[in-house]
């Protein structure tokens, strides 16, 4: 009997204890709700030659159009804390471009915007505070 009272009040101290670890560690309110809530961000035909991007909650749910432009937006790339989307236009100056928006559509704004070299396939630094992309800056080049 006493063996089995010990046992029960250390797996009851464990669970307050990780209760603890876990309640300290919160992450902000913004990346609770991301993960809480997996959306996936694809690109389809909108239409007329063009492509659009549009979020769906992971079990099929809460389809959103994001943009609407009539023109070719690609490669959508969720920040890392899952509250913004970056991806490629050609909306400026009719050549790829790189842009971020909020995770619901709003605060579309250019990165780049070249009328002479083409930005595509980005991808956030893991701050959010940058992208990596694809170039065609300095021409292109064959291997």
């Amino acid at each position: 009997m006493r063996r089995l009272v010990i046992i029960t009040l250390v797996a009851v101290c464990a669970t307050y204890a990780l209760a603890g670890v876990s309640s300290a560690h919160k992450a902000p309110p913004q990346q609770q709700q991301a993960a809480a809530t997996p959306r996936i961000a694809y690109v389809w035909g909108g239409g007329h030659g063009s492509s659009e991007i549009s979020v769906i909650n992971a079990d099929g749910t809460g389809e959103t159009r994001l943009t609407n432009d009539g023109l070719n937006d690609s490669s959508p790339t969720w920040s890392p804390d899952g509250t913004e989307i970056g991806f490629a236009s050609d909306r400026n100056h009719g050549r790829p471009n790189i842009f971020r928006m909020k995770a619901d559509g709003t605060g579309q704004t250019p990165v780049t915007n070249s009328s002479d070299e083409s930005y595509f396939e980005p991808d956030w630094s893991p701050d959010a505070q940058n992208f990596v992309c694809t170039s065609n800056r300095g021409g292109w080049r064959r291997s």
